[in-house]
């Protein structure tokens, strides 16, 4: 009974990555499951055999199998995209190498858990599809995770233990005050940058006027400053990438603060609501981006630090440990910043490769931007404000894969865009349309 199990999960298994390889919208609705099912029961993890595995870990090594399947099959094409691919997963498997021979299995490879968003960047969605159906299919599939996002925020206010009270209960901890994570304020943040120019551009109506103002009222409602930072940092790009949607952002960012403060002021007569105090407490205390500050000068100068571990990082599996300055105790926590991470474990040069495949879309995109704002669903300006609040976002907190996978798509079209330009990168793939079919739905700019 116990083989036919194993032989049926198998099957599955391998009928899952066959339909990945063939269909990456099913890749990313796959990642947002995850993060959702984390929200909703808690993804418990099982240990088997040392390894910390749960349904979440499956799905992404599923996906890691589809990508390198799928980037072998374009292994000739080269572009500056793949280029700091090929450079980082080299210098990632060479800390896992150490890793493993210092730490043993099990340790090095939990601790590679938290670089599953990279990989699935590099390995998967560096080469999903970008045709306008694979692209609005993103669009949607993200507007409704978004929603989901809003939902499951109003029944943990209501009470139920989903949310950050999920997660808690999954891995036995307190649950924290605000109902989501960070990352999940943030999506919902992307969410309504996607939905703004969804409705400036491509779709009209009363539900696609509503929608920018749900998202923004909730990523503000949710009280996670570094979200408002990112936030910020969007709405302050706009006017230099794309003054119409600027202008359509200002209407809508003010309903939303006016709900919010509403909605501020009737928690201050109900228990169940974020009252003013909340709000005010959240602007002002700066304890923890102290700490954060403090973890990053230790880990950033540590003296253990060698001219190998500079350039190339440390053994997969080690300890994050730092002296608090504060406290004078030892602390293992994760420096919370995604590029002194990557530092860390692969070293000055992989760490410039993050950053610059983050970055690539800021500047890759520019020409499309000035001929064609209209070559990507739903605009190209909207790719750029999101590679923009990712980066904020990267700042104070590691990136996760779902946040990923978005740098992963917005490097997706640089590449895209280079061949259908006639790049010198190379010839463009049999089959692979490409932005050329996307500039046949952005010819009339509203």
């Amino acid at each position: 009974m116990q083989l036919l199990i194993a032989i049926s999960i198998f099957a599955v298994i391998l009928c899952y990555i066959y339909l990945l390889i063939r269909r990456s919208d099913v890749a990313l609705m796959g990642v947002l499951g995850v993060h959702l099912l984390g929200l909703t029961v808690g993804d418990p993890i099982r240990v088997i055999g040392g390894l910390h595995i749960s349904l979440g870990d499956l799905v992404y090594m599923c996906t890691l199998a589809a990508g390198v399947i799928r980037a072998v099959q374009r292994i000739k094409v080269i572009t500056p995209p793949r280029v700091l691919a090929i450079c980082y997963l080299s210098l990632f498997a060479l800390s896992l190498f150490r890793g493993l021979s210092t730490y043993g299995i099990a340790t090095a490879s939990n601790a590679s858990r938290s670089f599953l968003g990279s990989l699935l960047a590099f390995l998967y969605f560096l080469d999903v599809d970008v045709d306008d159906w694979a692209i609005k299919r993103y669009i949607k599939i993200y507007l409704a995770f978004g929603g989901a996002l809003c939902l499951i925020a109003l029944l943990a206010y209501a009470g139920l233990p989903v949310g950050g009270a999920a997660i808690a209960i999954a891995r036995g901890g307190v649950p924290d005050p605000r109902v989501l994570p960070a990352s999940s304020a943030a999506a919902i943040c992307i969410a309504g940058v996607m939905s703004l120019a969804v409705y400036q551009y491509r779709k009209h109506g009363m539900v696609a006027q509503c929608l920018p103002i749900i998202f923004f009222a909730f990523a503000i409602y949710l009280r996670h400053r570094t979200v408002w930072v990112m936030m910020l940092a969007c709405f302050l790009a706009m006017p230099l990438v794309d003054s119409r949607l600027f202008r359509r952002v200002i209407p809508a960012a003010l309903v939303a603060a006016v709900v919010v403060g509403g909605l501020a002021v009737y928690g201050t007569t109900h228990r169940e609501g974020v009252d003013e105090a909340d709000f005010a407490q959240s602007a002002t205390n700066t304890g923890t981006w102290e700490w954060r500050v403090n973890g990053w000068v230790e880990l950033f100068f540590d003296s253990e630090q060698t001219p190998l571990t500079v350039v190339a990082g440390k053994s997969m599996g080690g300890d994050f440990w730092r002296i608090d300055p504060e406290t004078h105790l030892a602390i293992t926590v994760a420096p919370h910043d995604e590029f002194l991470t990557e530092y860390l474990r692969v070293g000055l040069i992989g760490a410039l490769c993050i950053l610059l495949f983050t970055l690539q879309p800021l500047w890759g995109l520019r020409s499309s931007l000035r001929r064609d704002p209209l070559s990507a669903y739903p605009s190209v300006s909207m790719w750029i404000l999101v590679v923009v609040a990712l980066v904020a976002y990267g700042v104070p907190y590691a990136l996760e894969p779902h946040q990923y996978a978005l740098v992963g798509i917005a490097n997706a079209l640089v590449s895209r865009r280079g061949r259908a330009n006639g790049s010198e990168w190379s010839e463009m793939e049999p089959g692979e349309a490409g932005l050329n079919t996307l500039s046949n739905t952005g010819s009339a700019v509203k």
